[in-house]
């Protein structure tokens, strides 16, 4: 799934329901068009805010990256620079591809499209025993399991019908929370 992660987008959405294709034809039109009017919005005010957005954009992809050239950009004139789109939509089209997708849980959809790491788990509050059994997404002698990358969003069943997805936390924030 590397492949899929190889653009500068921000995100991915991942359609986990194929149930109702209207629905989904809906909630994806929409996605792109908001992306489209903010990227508009970028470009309209001038092509220095747009590159700077871009740029801004980038930089922290390069971060995460790792170092890299900015040959591609030099070539171009700065009125050809095209902004990739915000988030990138997986939506398989091969009936193998919709199968392992169908209904993911949102650690499995972490463990296909981040990386896991494992860091201290949070301290309980006082008073707060820790968690029995243990879980390795929570506090596992004393490790907790993290996942970096791509921001994630699910398109489930209940998406079709409030037209929402639902975020995955790569990072629990405070103990007994997970991914």
């Amino acid at each position: 799934m590397d492949q899929l992660l190889e653009g500068d987008e921000l995100g991915l959405v991942i359609r986990t329901d194929f149930t109702n294709n209207e629905a989904w034809n809906t909630f994806s039109q929409k996605v792109q068009v908001a992306q489209n009017e903010l990227i508009s919005e970028l470009t309209s005010n001038g092509p220095d805010t747009a590159i700077d957005a871009s740029m801004s954009a980038d930089s922290t992809m390069e971060e995460e990256a790792g170092p890299s050239t900015n040959a591609d950009v030099d070539d171009e004139d700065s009125d050809s620079i095209e902004i990739s789109d915000i988030v990138k939509i997986l939506d398989p089209s091969d009936e193998a591809d919709k199968i392992k997708l169908t209904n993911i849980s949102n650690i499995t959809a972490l463990r296909l499209f981040n990386d896991v790491d494992i860091r201290p788990a949070p301290v309980p509050p006082a008073g707060t025993k820790r968690i029995s059994p243990p879980n390795p997404l929570i506090d596992l002698g004393g490790w907790q399991e993290i996942y970096t990358g791509k921001n994630l969003w699910i398109y489930d069943a209940r998406s079709n019908a409030d037209e929402c997805v639902r975020v995955v936390s790569q990072v629990g924030d405070f103990y007994g929370t997970a991914s």
